[in-house]
């Protein structure tokens, strides 16, 4: 049996669906680790990271990895934070970028 939801109820039931089901869910950092973003100061941006996480104590409240190229190397160096891409960060961005994320909890 095939089920025709209005687009109005499809809508509703996603946005409830992410708003309620990742509640408890850590945020989750990319980092590209191609070579043009890494060349381009993502190896700094990683270090900061790093300590921004180890100085606020968030270890237990995010995800952090890095990721092979995105295929975006003219935008980079490129962050993504909870799938939101931050391009041509600049070391000096982190601070801004994690802490307002953080202060959406």
């Amino acid at each position: 049996m095939i089920v025709i939801l209005p687009f109005v109820l499809l809508n509703f039931i996603f946005l409830y669906y992410i708003r309620y089901s990742f509640m408890d869910q850590k945020v989750e950092i990319f980092i590209c680790m191609g070579s043009s973003c890494f060349s381009r100061g993502n190896k700094e941006n990683h270090r900061r990271i790093v300590q921004y996480v180890k100085s606020n104590n968030l270890e237990s409240k995010i995800s952090f990895r890095g990721k092979h190229c995105v295929g975006k190397c003219a935008e980079g160096p490129i962050i993504i934070v909870n799938g939101q891409e931050y391009t041509k960060v600049a070391p000096e961005d982190i601070m801004y970028i994690l802490s307002t994320e953080f202060k959406k909890d």
